[in-house]
């Protein structure tokens, strides 16, 4: 007889699961997928739907989006410092006092979210599984122990990717 591909067991490298079927889209599932209510469609390590690009942050761009955050972090912060000195004056434009602004309040935003996510890339989970662990440690006391974790280097390394040619032009 054929055999039910919900009962097959399959491994991710840190526990052994059998195959789900999700609730909404009706097809198989893979470990540490999500499915995304924006997309409609469930996605590998999804870590969250990002409204700014209308696109789900998971496996396949994840190395990407942690690009663009360091951007950002360094784009605000060269704004407020290069536009520090001009504010003061008499007669600033409101487009240099706006940019000042700017970045005065978007680079400890985007600052934060990077630490948060570089912490989340150091011990391998998504911004879901953190949630879904806080919640749990809310309930029972303590933290549960992440199944995927294998080391800082490891977790970098498997997340983002070898430092080949793409990360080297960009640091």
């Amino acid at each position: 007889p054929p055999m039910d591909p919900c009962s097959m067991g399959i491994s991710d490298g840190a526990e052994s699961r059998s195959l789900e079927i999700c609730s909404k889209c009706r097809r198989l599932r893979p470990p540490r997928s999500h499915h995304c209510s924006s997309c409609g469609r469930c996605v590998l390590r999804m870590d969250h739907h990002c409204m700014f690009s209308n696109n789900c942050v998971g496996l396949e761009n994840y190395r990407y989006f942690m690009t663009a955050v360091g951007y950002g972090v360094v784009e605000s912060l060269w704004l407020f410092c290069r536009t520090r000195p001009l504010v003061p004056s008499e007669g600033s434009s409101s487009c240099i006092v706006l940019t000042y602004w700017l970045g005065f309040f978007v680079f400890p935003s985007l600052s934060c979210f990077l630490i948060f996510h570089a912490y989340l890339v150091r011990t391998n989970q998504t911004t879901i599984e953190f949630l879904g662990r806080r919640n749990e440690a809310h309930r029972i006391g303590h933290w549960p122990s992440n199944p995927y974790d294998r080391g800082p280097p490891q977790n970098f390394k498997e997340i983002l990717g070898p430092i080949d040619g793409l990360w080297r032009g960009v640091l």
